[in-house]
């Protein structure tokens, strides 16, 4: 009150507010207005006072002052981005977390446009959005886009999407809410993708499966037919395997020797590694024939990289293949088994041996024909 009657001794009135206790104890805020009277020698005779109750006026714009505190403390430290933007789109408010998901600053980010951070993809669409939520189509929206951040990064996030509007209906301030999605998206991609290589893998192992199984009874059946020596003439069943496969190169060694082989069981297997030999080695380079009084040995010969160390024992097992990333996409892993099981019903066998400095030679033995 001191401060109020020197303001009136000096200046000669006084507005402002005051509580005052009612004679029940209860306070109210009144609205004060009071001027000093004087006699005409200048002395202080009288002051004037009137008062107005603005209580309720008061307690409404503390409650609103409540709410805003609240509200920015919550848009402050809420752990999910959030940003406010004028109608054409500039932003007047973030906090940290938006801040952080565009990797911008706060400096960065105010007076902008919040379209420049929206991918460019989605943009269009983006902006087809807000303009049903300003037309009043809906009051808020909800929708998955990516964000750019400064380093050409992609951001992807759900998003959700309010307006606010006045007493009035008019739209004022929106208020978009953002979370970062993007390692679930991933983790969705990476499971489908997984799921998806996982049936491709079991459908392949079913079909090997039945390819085994057949060529098994091949084998056994085989076993049971073979029961008399035929004599094929090993030139004409090279010229023949080499003419299927539409290559032309040099047959050396002996040129008379003959085989107990069955003739289509030969040509399957010569057939073999010469496609092999194109699928890995480079295609095949020679072929080699020699025999001594008890065997015939053909060998076909690639300067290819030659077979990695870790799949010569298993070579002639069943899938076992080689490292081409289009002949795995195509192969079951058992062709050279299939090999191996037509050169045994044939009393014959197959072997690998690794050239120095490159290249490989497939080699199959049978028993000589004596004619």
């Amino acid at each position: 009150m001191a401060e109020i009657d020197r303001i009136l001794l000096t200046a000669g009135r006084w507005d402002g507010e005051l509580i005052h206790l009612r004679s029940d104890g209860t306070s109210i805020t009144v609205s004060s207005r009071q001027a000093l009277r004087r006699d005409p020698d200048g002395t202080p005779t009288a002051i004037l006072e009137t008062n107005t109750d603005v209580s309720a006026r008061v307690a409404a714009e503390r409650a609103l002052a409540d709410r805003e505190e609240r509200f920015r403390t919550q848009f402050e430290l809420a752990p999910i981005a959030q940003a406010v933007g004028r109608l054409d789109g500039t932003i007047t408010e973030v906090n940290d977390a938006y801040c952080a998901m565009v990797g911008r600053s706060r400096e960065e980010l105010l007076g902008t446009n919040y379209r420049d951070r929206v991918h460019p993809d989605v943009r269009a669409d983006d902006l087809a959005h807000l303009a049903n939520l300003f037309a009043g189509e809906y009051s808020s929206y909800q929708r998955d886009k990516r964000m750019v951040r400064p380093d050409g990064g992609v951001v992807e996030v759900n998003s959700y999407i309010s307006l606010i509007r006045d007493a009035e209906g008019r739209p004022q301030p929106v208020v978009a809410q953002l979370k970062d999605i993007t390692s679930r998206l991933q983790a969705e991609r990476d499971r489908d993708a997984a799921a998806a290589e996982l049936a491709q893998r079991n459908a392949q192992l079913e079909r090997s499966n039945v390819e085994l199984e057949a060529a098994n009874q091949l084998k056994l059946d085989l076993m049971g037919m073979i029961s008399h020596e035929i004599g094929t003439p090993l030139t004409d069943a090279i010229a023949q395997a080499l003419a299927t496969v539409e290559i032309d190169i040099p047959v050396t060694g002996a040129d008379k020797l003959a085989a107990l082989v069955s003739p289509s069981h030969l040509q399957h297997i010569l057939i073999n590694f010469l496609t092999n030999a194109a699928k890995y080695g480079g295609g095949a380079t020679a072929v080699h024939v020699s025999g001594d009084g008890v065997d015939v040995d053909i060998r076909v010969r690639d300067n290819g990289p030659g077979v990695p160390e870790e799949l010569r024992d298993d070579l002639f097992e069943p899938f076992t293949r080689g490292t081409d990333s289009s002949a795995r996409a195509n192969g079951t892993g058992l062709g050279l088994y299939i090999v191996r099981s037509l050169a045994e019903a044939n009393s014959g066998r197959v072997w690998h041996e690794p050239r120095s400095p490159q290249g490989s030679d497939f080699t199959l033995r049978l028993a000589r024909s004596p004619r």
